[in-house]
């Protein structure tokens, strides 16, 4: 009978446990799309506040897209090419070029292949504070003098993820 209580016991325990009923693929899928999901958010928010800084006549041509230290996933430059009136391009393909901060009206963000200008922006440290809340750090770079940097915090509501405010950092 005791055995017979402590395995109810553990069924019972793993039914409630979501890692346990979805198992640990399907969690896994589940949050990296979640992660991808909120990383096409939270550039976006980035886009929408870079544009409202940066130097329309310092050569805006193209946007760099950074997520961490590195490339974003394909399904997130694919999210975004939707709604950027520029072209996109990872950042793997941009570099910054050093030594011109004097000329504030030409961008140091530049693709590498073209030699077009424009803007970096990226998201980083996203965090999950809970199942449907994140935080996450994002800006944007196109010269010493024109940048910015913010930390956000969002949630998952009935239409999807949301930023719903930003902070100067």
């Amino acid at each position: 009978m005791t055995s017979t209580l402590q395995a109810f016991s553990l069924l019972v325990a793993c039914a409630l446990s979501l890692a346990c009923a979805r198992g640990p693929m399907a969690s896994s899928a589940v949050r990296s799309a979640a992660t991808d999901e909120v990383t096409s958010v939270a550039l976006r928010e980035s886009i929408d506040r870079s544009l409202q800084d940066v130097r329309r006549g310092a050569d805006l041509e193209i946007v760099c897209v950074r997520v961490q230290m590195g490339d974003p996933p394909a399904a997130v430059l694919s999210a975004l090419a939707e709604s950027v009136p520029f072209a996109l391009r990872p950042a793997s393909a941009c570099r910054i070029e050093r030594g011109e901060s004097s000329v504030f009206d030409r961008a140091q963000v530049v693709e590498a292949e073209s030699g077009k200008r424009g803007v970096e922006i990226f998201a980083e440290s996203l965090v999950f504070t809970s199942a449907t809340t994140f935080t996450v750090r994002i800006g944007f770079f196109q010269h010493a003098a024109v940048s910015g940097r913010w930390v956000c915090a969002g949630r998952q509501g009935a239409t999807g993820w949301t930023v719903d405010r930003c902070d100067d950092e």
